[in-house]
């Protein structure tokens, strides 16, 4: 989704945007919740966010897909029971890479600590102050640019146009997502 502006109309407001793109997943089971966050969520261009009413069968669907793709941060509402779908989260997933923000109408000292315990990166008030929204987004994205693993490029040069190259970086390409034999075929001819 990409946003227009006319440089020549003065405006200024460019699509906001984090260091890198990030997955979320917000699970709450009231709607008014699930609305607001996603709605101030969509001013970052690059953040890309699933809301869910609860989060209900998570290994089948990992066994389904033959292995879920897991959100870089996970979104929940202090009023829905977030503690048992964090915990139902982190044993399903089998891993705590998945930064976690709780939202909360009225956050207090013992919720905090509760939520900090549980390990959640940070306790947001709802409605949500964006700036401490966008220095929550910063640090998750900080640390999937550090920890995170990047993926294989390759590149394909040739010495002048009309060389084939094009055909070579797409047949490739194709043979690779073909998955692991289309792989090995593709290496094979280096």
């Amino acid at each position: 989704m990409s946003t227009v502006v006319d440089l020549r109309s003065g405006q200024t407001a460019y699509p906001r945007m984090i260091a890198t793109s990030l997955d979320c997943w917000l699970v709450s089971a009231h709607p008014s919740v699930l609305e607001h966050v996603t709605a101030t969520l969509a001013q970052w261009s690059n953040v890309r966010c699933q809301a869910y009413a609860a989060l209900l069968h998570l290994e089948e669907a990992q066994q389904e897909e033959g292995g879920m793709l897991w959100p870089d941060l996970l979104l929940l509402y202090d009023q829905d029971d977030w503690e048992r779908s964090l915990a139902e989260f982190r044993e399903v997933s089998g891993h705590g890479l998945t930064a976690v923000l709780l939202f909360s109408q009225q956050p207090d000292t013992a919720l905090m600590r509760q939520a900090l315990r549980a390990g959640v990166q940070d306790v947001l008030n709802l409605p949500c102050d964006e700036d401490e929204l966008l220095e929550s987004l910063a640090a998750v994205a900080a640390h999937k640019l550090q920890h995170g693993r990047l993926g294989r490029v390759s590149v394909f040069l040739n010495g002048k146009g009309g060389m084939g190259a094009t055909f070579i970086a797409t047949s490739v390409a194709h043979l690779l997502a073909q998955g692991e034999a289309g792989a090995h075929r593709a290496y094979r001819c280096r």
